[in-house]
């Protein structure tokens, strides 16, 4: 599993999931950058930069959703370019933004991401970390996780539909196995348990 991303619950609720996503990351890079121009920090990046940074995010809908965030007021843009035709816009995240974005977070695997979409990547990396840690003081491990679409809707910042259609999506994949007992339980392929048991150090 590659690094995981991550973004605001709260934000995300108030706003949008890829703008918390997208402002998440441009706040990291303003608060990191020697950029100050009008005594304000500035990040600068293109477009298509972002898109390399989150690949699954469409360079479309990243530019939406600045526009958004913009219009919102939590974003500044700038253009400091040495050239005219330079298009690179520069951006500013101001700090109680940038506090607001780093708090009550939700992580996901981006490859996850990539391949299935944000909403069920998030529900995969739950249901990873739940499992795990099921498997840290089971003595069966044969273990599953509740997964209702109405109960992830009050932790979530996605709509029942949204959840349930994220499901079908993992499930169809094969990313998750839905076990007889209950229809809202859910494991993983027989692999990935042999793997996350080697991780909680338990025997197969």
């Amino acid at each position: 599993m590659s690094r995981p991303h991550s973004f605001s619950r709260s934000f995300a609720r108030g706003h949008s999931v890829n703008g918390a996503i997208i402002l998440k990351h441009l706040g990291y890079k303003v608060g990191r950058s020697k950029n100050w121009r009008n005594e304000k920090q500035w990040c600068y990046n293109s477009t298509q930069e972002l898109a390399k940074k989150m690949p699954y995010l469409s360079p479309s809908a990243i530019d939406a959703n600045i526009r958004k965030l913009k219009a919102k007021e939590v974003l500044e843009i700038g253009c400091y370019n040495k050239w005219k035709q330079d298009r690179t816009r520069w951006f500013h995240v101001p700090a109680h933004i940038r506090n607001e974005v780093d708090k009550d977070l939700v992580s996901f695997d981006p490859n996850d991401a990539r391949t299935h979409g944000v909403p069920a990547a998030v529900l995969l990396f739950n249901l990873r970390y739940w499992i795990k840690k099921e498997l840290k003081k089971a003595t069966d491990t044969n273990v599953a996780h509740e997964m209702s679409p109405s109960e992830l809707n009050r932790h979530l910042p996605f709509s029942v539909s949204t959840i349930k259609s994220a499901l079908k999506t993992l499930e169809k994949a094969g990313a998750i196995i839905r076990t007889s007992k209950n229809m809202s339980e859910y494991s993983l392929p027989p692999g990935e348990m042999q793997q996350l048991r080697r991780e909680a150090k338990l025997k197969t």
